[in-house]
């Protein structure tokens, strides 16, 4: 077990301190010191522990672990003997000796193994890290390349095919060559660079495949089997590297697909089959789990066997999204994956029937792994299949040898095969959570064991801790990934984990009886369709009580260690108060059960560790949304967004915009502002008002020289049906919360100044014709700092706000004299420090006596990564670079956040490290 996590922790340290590093600024090199300076200590502690180590407790405990197996009774017995001559000792007064000695026994232990698999882990990592990060220096992303591999899977899609191949090969190398190489040293570096692990390929049903060697008949063309695993294919089209996040919360596409070995994927043009000899193994699971597929659909329906592929095969392509999301949503996620439940299933009804009939252990053992091993390929292969399995085999292996199954041990072998496998899955939620639950139920069950290994029979006891244990040690995981808890997941699972078995059982039954008569299948699969029925009503009555969703937000690495560290606390004291020695006296096992729910309460009581931290200051967040403008303000306990949208991001409430909030901590918006109403401005915000019920918005704020335009009827519907306020904004209107300063500068309102109300048609007329007049520019204050958002403002605009702001009286840039002097500066545009560049660095905007009036120190650029419009233009990053003002782009850089106190501003970028 110590030897598995110090492999993980080996693991952890190359992969995922390298990615903090990158994303939050991390100085890389003072982790590795910190890390060194760990190792040494351990080695020292280790050579002083091998001094101080009793050889009589070394002695026993390999006798423990390594000597013949004991009957209970005898160990029993010996365990007695050891209580008694430490009983001795006490009286003798060499306790305390004996004591020191079995702690550096312990400790020398832990930390040996500790150190021997962190080494380990960090070389496997280290080596994964450079294989990954060779594929990426191929260059393929965007080109079109020809590659040529063997099929390791094949899974049908409405509109087409999609492969994995293996030990791809790269036919075309003019990319590698063309200026990159001379051509003396052209063959040696692509004999070295061709390889490639595996690529995703999607074929749509357009791309007609060609056969090479060895033709397809007619019969197999027409019955769809156009693809078979272990072909050989050779195929073109464009490659695409998978993203990686581009704000906080997002998912990282990039780090999934690793885990499984992909770099890239390819949309191909043309396909060729150029060698049909198949893997008959891997295509005889293939061939059972489609025909399985296609008798579920029969038996249940489209809906329901969508479900239900997903729970026996592993298969989520037709899992219904309103599905996934209602499960997740209430923590019962997990009844759609397979794992540990499955595979038990499976291997007492063939380990069992064997056994019944007179087969030995060891011929029944092997028979039933080779069973689930099938099962476990035909199912995906995913990371919780593959941790069932070994846990299963390890049980098989210790009945056969008449040894002790201990859980964490087998635990501890899965997940060193696992990591040793794909490195990457260390990151991934799902093994997360598969290991973090099986750790938990390990962990809290103990507690209702007696001092002789005794279980106890108390089911409902024992299923409230294993409850207990399991949502104790995932907890700060499901806040990491997903930024929500489940108030009452652990009262559902109650009420839905114990009809698992049964679900499994009549959707194993049906299929089985769907072979002989389709109406016998239905029959059986009737109990597994209540019991879908029975979990979506108890999710939806879940879901309607207070609170059913807690936002927590991502928590910190120092939070989740106390956390962790305190967890470990308590179950080292239950585990020191349920010592055998202390249980043989009556009265303290009587004062141990008095004590049992206080323990309970105490272990939930930890998750106000990972409570959001109280926030202080301005935190100003540009968010890389793509071709399109989004910006949170944080101002203590205020929240207000301006605007949400892409032209180009076609989820972004859904991928980017509402994960960022989630992982803020942020469970209210105070007001969203909408500076006009262009989709690249919207287009997330429509989504946060319609679908996401979780976060509440108190006021939305639009443009009124856009009161016409029925751009913001959705919003304005949404808002109302949500009870939010909904306020137009002009010049003049502003908003105080505490220290914070929101003022309206554009456009003009009708109580402006007679020289300007004479405009206000014209320009009433030019905004209904192009919604960039529309735009709200606002000054945003704190303290000493002040930065000025511009929407898409256009270059007349900018000419008619700085004719507003030189020549308008103080009632104009203010709204009244009376609150003229709390203006910063003679007018609204001077003291800025922060710019938000208008319309994405077009050069229509941005003039040079508009950036000669704000004189800004940074300018923030909101564009899209190789937009189609050709933003930001070189003429407007050449006005801002002959001003010296530093530019920050979100599509170079990533999202953008900005921090001050209101004296002092200190920024950094997503893509790199801290600015001040």
């Amino acid at each position: 077990m110590f030897l598995a996590g110090g492999f993980v922790l080996g693991e952890a340290w190359i992969l995922c301190g390298r990615a903090v590093s990158e994303n939050m600024g991390a100085v890389e090199k003072t982790g590795r010191f910190v890390i060194a300076g760990v190792a040494v200590a351990v080695v020292v502690a280790i050579v002083a522990v091998l001094v101080l180590m009793s050889g009589n407790e070394l002695s026993n405990w390999f006798s423990d672990q390594f000597g013949s197996p004991l009957s209970a009774e005898k160990y029993r017995k010996r365990q007695r003997e050891r209580i008694e001559e430490r009983k001795g000792k006490n009286r003798q007064g060499r306790f305390w000796p004996f004591f020191l000695s079995r702690i550096c026994g312990i400790t020398m232990m832990i930390c040996g193994l500790t150190l021997i698999g962190g080494i380990i882990g960090a070389g496997r990592a280290t080596f994964e890290r450079n294989v990954c990060e060779r594929e990426v220096t191929l260059g393929l992303d965007g080109e079109i390349t020809t590659i040529t591999g063997r099929v390791r899977s094949v899974t049908e899609k409405e509109n087409g095919w999609e492969l994995i191949l293996d030990a791809c090969e790269l036919e075309n190398s003019e990319l590698d060559y063309a200026g990159k190489l001379d051509h003396e040293n052209y063959e040696n570096h692509v004999k070295k660079r061709r390889l490639l692990r595996r690529i995703l390929v999607k074929i749509n049903q357009e791309t007609e495949p060609g056969f090479g060697s060895g033709q397809k008949t007619d019969s197999e063309i027409e019955s769809g089997e156009v693809f078979s695993c272990g072909n050989q294919v050779c195929v073109t089209g464009i490659c695409y590297a998978f993203d990686k996040p581009r704000a906080p919360g997002e998912f990282d596409y990039c780090t999934y697909y690793r885990s499984k070995k992909l770099t890239y994927r390819m949309i191909a043009s043309s396909v060729e089959v150029r060698d049909r000899r198949c893997d008959w193994i891997l295509e005889a699971l293939r061939k059972i789990s489609l025909r399985a597929s296609a008798n579920l659909e029969r038996i249940a329906g489209a809906q329901d066997a969508g479900i239900l592929r997903a729970v026996l095969l592993g298969d989520r392509t037709d899992l219904p999204e309103e599905v996934r999301t209602l499960y997740q949503e209430n923590g019962i996620a997990h009844i759609l994956a397979l794992s540990g439940l499955h595979l038990s299933l499976v291997s007492l009804a063939v380990y069992g029937l064997l056994r019944k009939l007179g087969v030995g252990f060891g011929f029944s053992a092997m028979i039933a792994g080779v069973v689930l091993t099938g099962y476990a390929w035909m199912s995906g292969s995913s990371a919780s299949v593959i941790r069932a399995l070994v846990m299963t085999l390890c049980g098989f292996g210790a009945s056969y040898l008449g040894r002790t199954y201990d859980r964490r041990s087998a635990l501890g072998l899965a997940g060193m095969i696992l990591m040793w496998d794909s490195p990457y899955l260390l990151t991934q939620a799902g093994v997360q959570l598969s290991f973090g639950a099986i750790l938990g139920i390990g962990l809290f069950e103990e507690k209702n064991g007696n001092a002789g290994g005794e279980e106890s029979h108390d089911t409902s006891a024992n299923a409230f801790y294993a409850g207990i244990g399991m949502h104790a040690v995932t907890f700060p995981i499901v806040l990491w990934h997903f930024f929500q808890f489940p108030l009452y997941g652990i009262f559902l699972n109650l009420l839905i984990v114990p009809f698992a078995g049964i679900l499994v059982g009549s959707a194993v039954t049906g299929l089985v009886l769907a072979e002989v008569s389709v109406g016998a299948g239905r029959f059986a699969a009737g109990g597994a369709r209540m019991l879908l029925r029975w979990y979506e009503w108890c999710c939806r009555i879940g879901a309607r009580f207070p609170g059913s969703h807690l936002i927590f937000g991502r928590p910190r690495f120092w939070q989740i260690g106390v956390y962790y560290g305190a967890l470990a606390g308590i179950l080292l004291f239950r585990k020191w108060e349920t010592k055998p020695e202390k249980r043989e006296k009556p009265e303290k096992q009587v004062r141990h059960e008095k004590h049992e729910m206080p323990g309970v309460w105490l272990v939930v009581a930890l998750s106000f560790l990972l409570l959001p931290l109280p926030h202080r200051g301005l935190d100003v967040t540009f968010l890389d949304v793509g071709q399109g403008d989004g910006i949170c303000i944080r101002a203590d306990s205020s929240v207000i967004l301006v605007d949400g949208g892409s032209s180009d991001e076609k989820n972004l409430g859904k991928n980017r915009l509402v994960p960022f909030i989630k992982s803020s901590g942020i469970r209210r918006i105070d007001s969203v502002i909408v500076s006009h109403g262009d989709s690249d401005h919207i287009s997330g915000l429509v989504w946060l008002f319609q679908e996401e019920e979780d976060i509440g918005i108190r006021q939305l704020i639009l443009p009124k020289a856009g009161q016409a335009d029925e751009a913001y009827q959705t919003l304005i519907e949404q808002a109302d049906r949500r009870g939010c306020r909904v306020i137009w904004m002009e010049r003049g209107d502003r908003i105080e919360i505490g220290k914070l300063r929101i003022q309206c500068l554009y456009p003009q309102g009708e109580d402006e100044g007679a020289e300007n109300r004479r405009n206000l048609e014209e320009m009433a007329e030019k905004a209904l014709a192009d919604r960039n007049e529309q735009s709200l520019v606002l000054r945003v204050e704190y303290g000493k700092f002040a930065m000025l958002l511009t929407g898409d403002m256009s270059e007349a605009g900018e000419a008619a706000l700085l004719e507003c702001e030189n020549t308008g009286s103080a009632e104009n840039r203010a709204g009244s004299a009376e609150n003229a002097s709390e203006v910063s500066g003679e007018n609204g545009l001077e003291g800025i420090f922060l710019l938000k560049s208008a319309h994405h660095g077009s050069r229509f905007s941005n003039s040079e006596e508009w950036l000669d009036a704000v004189n800004p120190q940074i300018t923030v650029i909101s564009y899209g990564k190789d937009n189609r419009y050709g933003h930001p233009h070189e003429e407007t990053i050449e006005r801002l670079r002959e001003r010296k003002i530093k530019v920050i782009g979100t599509g170079q850089d990533g999202s953008v956040f900005f921090h001050t106190d209101g004296e002092k501003v200190s920024w950094r970028c997503w893509s790199y490290g801290y600015g001040h």
